[in-house]
């Protein structure tokens, strides 16, 4: 029966993705390793036999120890067990990349062109840990069963991460200890590194849906690049819990697809951390969510308010936009279909405490609501300001409350948005891109268009390397 249960599992999360492409044309490189578990050894050398070498190694956990900056490994076709490591982060760290590559020379861990191997850690161990690494590419692998995160790149070294690639893989059925937080992708302490392109799904804590449960988990990133992946079935989408202590941009989060998620943008402060730690520049923008939250900006409680927050071109299907936090932001080119709002909403103390800080508006044009519009300024509850329409939005002026909350905006809100139809394909397959009679095609800012889709890059995994889809999981140890 979990045998079943699990191959439906699969087949669900296919077909809500129908426009994932699942192809992959790329040769070998000469000179490169190899593992595979079925004839390999570890004693081996790694090398092509055709090559002059005497073969590959048996594990991936020899190759992680082993190669070095512009190494690349190829791991063939199996299932690979390999939860103990070298203990270097934890005894459950799974397969630890040891060395570090350097500008121009990555470590290059992926799987072999036209096969997909499996890392299956039964529950025991993250599949991939990366502590304090630089220039390393993980791709082309389906990770399951992992214990903290698929890919775990750690915190706690004197080395910080950074430059590191993960993409291509399809991450599933990851869960981790109660009270912990867990990720598809778990990225702590990294900066100027891209998470693209992966399937991530079935994410969990302690066997929960808890709100810890991110397809992307970070504390502490900064100039990163998430892009053109697709999430689901986890309580976030993507979480920055904590900012960054050393003042660097929070990144792009660009051309996802996330659905069937409680937030599918998360980012979370607190007072406990020092004045340096603040969310500074995120863009998101030319995502597609729908049956989810589009944002939780929890960040009000900080001694230093999070600002500079771009939200543009994104296609947002059953929800609006809630601002608690951030100051200055730009909200524009977006389709709020369904359930479109705007709310920028606090609680009374951020007129007297320090470390409260009420959100701002600096500017929000260029939209698409439907079926209709409204709008909530000031504190929550029954001292909040609402507007039913969105012709009484762009009317906002006049009290020191909104006054506060819309600071810094060049004019009235929304002055060029409209509530219209913007005809989409076919809602009911889930199929968001518009219609070539829609009003999105020319209605966003400077004739541009409005929404996720239009321009020369498409929302979703653009190129996977697997031939086919994932099978079930296989829970035996080959």
């Amino acid at each position: 029966m979990k045998a079943i249960s699990l191959l439906k599992t699969f087949v669900l999360f296919f077909s809500i993705f129908p426009f994932s492409t699942l192809t992959y044309s790329q040769e070998v490189e000469p000179g490169s390793f190899y593992v595979d578990h079925k004839s390999g050894f570890d004693a081996n050398d790694g090398r092509a036999i055709s090559e002059g070498g005497t073969g590959p190694w048996k594990t991936i956990q020899k190759a992680a120890s082993t190669v070095k900056g512009g190494d690349t490994v190829y791991v063939r076709d199996g299932v690979y067990f390999e939860p103990k490591g070298l203990g270097i982060a934890s005894d459950s760290a799974g397969i630890e990349i040891v060395n570090e590559g350097r500008e121009g020379e990555y470590i290059r861990l992926l799987g072999f062109p036209g096969e997909r191997p499996v890392i299956d850690m039964q529950g025991q161990a993250a599949c991939f840990s990366i502590f304090g690494g630089s220039y390393i590419e993980i791709s082309g692998f389906e990770l399951r069963n992992c214990d903290g995160g698929g890919v775990w790149i750690r915190s706690g070294s004197e080395r910080k991460n950074h430059n590191i690639i993960i993409s291509n893989n399809i991450i599933h059925h990851i869960d981790g200890v109660s009270g912990g937080n867990v990720g598809g992708v778990r990225a702590d302490h990294i900066s100027d590194s891209k998470i693209s392109d992966n399937m991530i799904y079935h994410i969990r804590v302690g066997g929960e849906m808890n709100e810890n449960a991110s397809g992307i988990h970070s504390y502490r990133m900064g100039n990163m690049v998430i892009e053109h992946n697709e999430i689901s079935d986890a309580s976030n989408g993507v979480f920055h819990k904590h900012p960054n202590f050393i003042g660097e941009p929070v990144g792009e989060f660009r051309y996802n697809i996330i659905k069937d998620v409680k937030n599918a943008f998360r980012f979370e402060n607190t007072e406990g951390l020092p004045e340096v730690a603040y969310h500074k520049d995120a863009s998101i923008h030319h995502n597609v969510v729908f049956e989810g939250n589009f944002l939780y900006d929890n960040t009000f409680r900080a001694k230093t308010q999070s600002s500079g927050l771009s939200i543009f071109n994104n296609t947002i299907v059953g929800s609006g936009v809630t601002i608690s936090g951030f100051s200055g932001v730009n909200i524009f080119n977006n389709i709020m279909y369904g359930s479109a709002y705007i709310r920028v909403q606090y609680k009374d103390d951020v007129f007297t405490s320090d470390s409260r800080h009420g959100g701002s508006l600096r500017f929000v044009d260029y939209n698409i609501y439907y079926p209709d519009f409204y709008a909530i300024l000031g504190f929550y509850g029954s001292q909040s300001y609402r507007y039913g329409s969105l012709q009484e939005w762009q009317s906002v002026s006049g009290s020191r409350e909104i006054e506060r909350l819309t600071t810094a905006m060049d004019s009235s809100p929304d002055l060029h948005s409209k509530v219209v139809d913007p005809l989409f394909v076919n809602v009911a397959v889930e199929d968001y891109r518009v219609s070539e009679t829609s009003p999105a095609k020319t209605m966003g800012r400077g004739g541009s268009y409005v929404g996720a889709y239009g321009g020369s890059s498409l929302p979703g995994v653009r190129n996977i390397r697997f031939d086919a889809k994932p099978s079930p999981p296989d829970l035996s140890i080959d």
